[in-house]
This record gives C-alpha cells, sequence and structure tokens, in this order.
C-alpha cells in the first residue's frame, strides 16, 4: 500500500585468512647443494608470500617456493614464511637449515 522502491544490486565478497595446508621441513645439505623450502596455502583473495632468515625478510623472495642454489654456511640458520592477505595472516613455523662441513659428511 505504500509503494515500493527499487535498490542497487548489493555484492557479498567473502573473505579467508591463509590457511596452511602444507609445508617443507628442516633439511642439512652439503655446501653447493641446493636447499628447497615450499609452502601450500588456502585463502580467499589469494595469499602472498615473504620469506624470512633468522626473522629478517629476504628480499625478493616472494613465492610459495624458496629457493637457495649452492648453499654455504652462510645459509645456515632458521627460515620462517609470512602468509597473508587482506583477511589475516599466519607465519609458518620455522625450518632449519644446516650446511654441514666436509668433516661432518665424511663416512665413519
Amino acid at each position: 500500500s505504500q509503494g515500493s522502491t527499487a535498490s542497487d544490486e548489493g555484492l557479498v565478497v567473502v573473505l579467508f585468512p591463509p590457511t596452511v595446508v602444507g609445508r617443507s621441513g628442516n633439511l642439512s645439505l652439503l655446501p653447493g647443494q641446493t636447499a628447497t623450502f615450499s609452502i601450500l596455502a588456502t585463502a580467499k583473495p589469494p595469499p602472498t608470500y615473504q620469506w624470512r632468515k633468522n626473522g629478517v625478510d629476504i628480499t625478493r623472495a616472494t613465492g610459495d617456493t624458496l629457493i637457495i642454489g649452492s648453499a654455504s654456511w652462510q645459509d645456515a640458520g632458521t627460515y620462517t614464511c609470512l602468509v597473508s592477505n587482506v583477511a589475516g595472516e599466519v607465519e609458518w613455523e620455522e625450518a632449519a637449515l644446516g650446511v654441514l662441513d666436509e668433516v661432518e659428511s665424511a663416512p665413519v
């Protein structure tokens, strides 16, 4: 009896914060070998990644995989990955990278 009014259509956007569903663990390798850390996360919108070594951001390490080619003792340390989007963030648990010296790697 009062009449009707048309309104614009609405859009509902559902956001999901990142959830880590898979990851690599600790690594020990010989000098010169390649270390690969990877993480699998789900989120909406898709997440961004920031890898860290000993709590410090690694420049240009912003993908779901971190590759350290020709590892040396200077690469040894603790690695984490911050996964985030507009709905939240989660930091991947620590993984250690150990680089053995030639004495440690010799057969006994």
